[in-house]
């Protein structure tokens, strides 16, 4: 089953996955071919399923195998959504940090580091 979640502009599914570490860390896993990172989750009555993450035109699609019920499918939207913030607005870090040009990605980097508390 596929999953697409919209996520506030701008995004970037690569950067944020990249930057986080999870493509090296357990229980994440990483596929480079097709830029998909995957997570084994355990939904709320106990059912544990592979789930699959790349980048969507406007976010994030999420796939696992079989059928998810309704409940299911809210709660990895939910759990998605806060992983990788797709709610966050970064419009202000993003007019701030127009300025640095090329080094905007640097930018980005000590504003993720410095502010996570």
């Amino acid at each position: 089953m596929n999953l697409t979640l919209s996520a506030r502009q701008p995004f970037s599914f690569l950067s944020i996955v990249n930057s986080h570490g999870w493509v090296q860390l357990a229980p994440f896993g990483y596929d480079k071919e097709t830029e998909t990172l995957s997570y084994i989750f355990r939904l709320e009555p106990g059912r544990v399923v592979e789930l699959r993450l790349r980048s969507a035109a406007s976010g994030v699609r999420a796939e696992v195998d079989g059928t998810l019920s309704a409940v299911e499918r809210s709660e990895i939207r939910r759990a998605v959504a806060w992983m990788l913030g797709l709610d966050m607005d970064f419009s202000e870090v993003e007019s701030r940090f127009e300025k640095w040009g090329k080094w905007k990605g640097l930018a980005y980097w000590f504003w993720d580091w410095s502010y996570k508390g």
